[in-house]
């Protein structure tokens, strides 16, 4: 993505031959992200079936025919914003695709076992970050994993901070060691969401504890 005259004044890197501008927005501007986000959505805006994360564009269809019309336009919208596309980093025509950590594929959304499998082979945790770790890892499947809040208690106590803001002392308990085993448990289970269909009636379910609160729609 080219840069205006303004914004170069703006991007410029020091090196050992002095100041540079660049010419592209790269990546490693904080709003860089955000503002590729917004061209990729306005490129593909209007084409049914596709989504976008940053420069990886997955594209669906109930059929092929209406997978491959899809395919075209979304080829010719690249086209015509002037971006191109590496073949051999493409999947093309594939049942199931594995995108930000998960398997979409046509009875649902699944846990990736390659993901799940680094979860599964963690020691209990020694320390915080250990901690933290195991956490936002699970965190990330957590639309799969029932009762989360109520199971991840005890390991979330480990965080907290006393009235002088220091952490409290990490000990590492059985009711956290049964916590530990029990999300793996869960993660080893055959998990799987099944996709929106419009024409099946709609629950909406919600539920409160001491540890959070929560809702879901669902089939």
């Amino acid at each position: 993505m080219e840069l205006d005259g303004e914004s170069k004044k703006l991007v410029v890197i020091n090196t050992h031959r002095g100041l540079f501008q660049y010419n592209r927005l790269p990546f490693g501007v904080s709003s860089a992200p955000a503002i590729f986000q917004q061209v990729m959505d306005k490129m593909l805006a209007g084409i049914q079936g596709v989504g976008a994360y940053l420069d990886d564009v997955i594209i669906s269809g109930s059929s092929e025919a209406e997978h491959d019309r899809r395919l075209h336009q979304v080829l010719q919208r690249i086209a015509d914003y002037g971006f191109h596309v590496r073949q051999e980093k493409c999947s093309w025509r594939v049942t199931s695709v594995e995108y930000l950590g998960f398997i979409f594929d046509a009875d649902g959304l699944h846990t990736n076992p390659k993901k799940t499998a680094a979860i599964m082979t963690m020691p209990p945790p020694k320390n915080l970050s250990m901690l933290r770790s195991f956490l936002g890892m699970v965190n990330h499947y957590g639309k799969f994993l029932p009762s989360l809040a109520d199971r991840l208690a005890p390991l979330h106590k480990l965080l907290k901070k006393d009235a002088s803001d220091k952490h409290v002392k990490f000990e590492w308990s059985a009711e956290c060691q049964k916590a530990f085993e029990r999300i793996k448990a869960d993660l080893a289970s055959p998990l799987m969401l099944t996709h929106y269909k419009p024409e099946l009636p709609i629950i909406v379910a919600a539920d409160a504890s001491n540890e959070g609160i929560g809702a879901v729609i669902a089939h």
